[in-house]
């Protein structure tokens, strides 16, 4: 038995371990590391962001080069007659541009800022001019657009935007916009109806100076401003103040003009308007709110 133990003829060395098999490395679609992601991807993820696109921009001004071609293309070929104010297209150019930048801004916000309202008015009133060059349209008969739109432009910006931080004086002065805006639309309507023989105002309104009327009518809207700040808590009285001398003496010129009555009248009208509105300030504010005088 201990021969079978000690047998010299057989090896007593301990085997030495054999090394585990290497693992074949897994398919290279599973060992890839994954794509660095873009910064728009990491923001995209972001918890309470928005993913946000470009527009495509240029688009707007890959149809206005379009229809360049297009016009020339047609005048080489006499459809178009030379007379046509071609010259007219370069004004055309930052309409489009104002068009292009309130859709981006837009697209940005998700809603009507007032920077879209201001770039889209300010596009119209270019586009109007250039219509009228590039038509070679009568100015005597079509001035009146030069007054809609304009207006148009003020009316839109009379808006406040939403979530808007703005003050109690500051959203008046800024809604008073509507009333100026309205007024100029509303005027500018009636003489181009005039001019193309659509109304005859004087039917409605008998002055001569019926015109009169739309000067009134933000003059009317300046003192229904001031007197919401004035009424509203905090000292605004500046604003106020303001607001009601300028109501003041749009009224005055449209009685003066309405009523054909001598134009040095104006001054004195404004002045004793404006003491009047001092005197109902003072008064206001001793009554109704003692607390903002100390």
């Amino acid at each position: 038995m201990s021969e079978q133990m000690l047998d010299p003829e057989q090896d007593q060395s301990i085997p030495e371990e054999q090394p585990a098999p290497e693992e074949s490395a897994p398919p290279a679609q599973f060992t890839a590391e994954p794509a660095p992601r873009v910064e728009a991807d990491a923001e995209r993820e972001q918890p309470g962001k928005k993913a946000y696109r470009r527009p495509t921009s240029g688009i707007v001004w890959g149809f206005l080069l379009i229809a360049l071609g297009a016009y020339f293309l047609l005048r080489e070929f006499g459809v178009i007659e030379t007379g046509f104010n071609w010259w007219a297209v370069f004004i055309l150019l930052p309409a489009f541009g104002f068009f292009s930048g309130a859709w981006e801004i837009f697209w940005r916000k998700r809603r009507l800022t007032h920077g879209v309202r201001s770039s889209f008015g300010s596009g119209v009133v270019v586009l109007t001019v250039a219509l009228i060059l590039l038509l070679d349209l009568s100015w005597r008969t079509w001035w009146p657009l030069m007054v809609i739109t304009p207006g148009l432009s003020i009316f839109l910006n009379g808006f406040i935007d939403r979530g808007s931080k703005k003050g109690v004086a500051e959203r008046h002065w800024t809604m008073w916009n509507l009333w100026v805006g309205l007024s100029a639309m509303l005027l500018g309507a009636t003489f181009l109806a005039e001019k193309l023989g659509l109304l005859s105002i004087r039917e409605f309104i008998p002055s001569a100076n019926w015109w009169a009327v739309f000067v009134a009518l933000p003059g009317l809207g300046a003192l229904v401003h001031a007197a919401a700040i004035g009424l509203s808590k905090g000292r605004h009285r500046g604003a106020s103040l303001s607001l009601a001398v300028i109501g003041i003496a749009a009224l005055a010129v449209a009685g003066v003009a309405y009523f054909t009555l001598n134009w040095n009248l104006i001054l004195p009208i404004a002045l004793i308007g404006g003491g009047a509105a001092f005197v109902m300030d003072t008064f206001v504010r001793t009554v109704f709110f003692k607390d903002n005088l100390h």
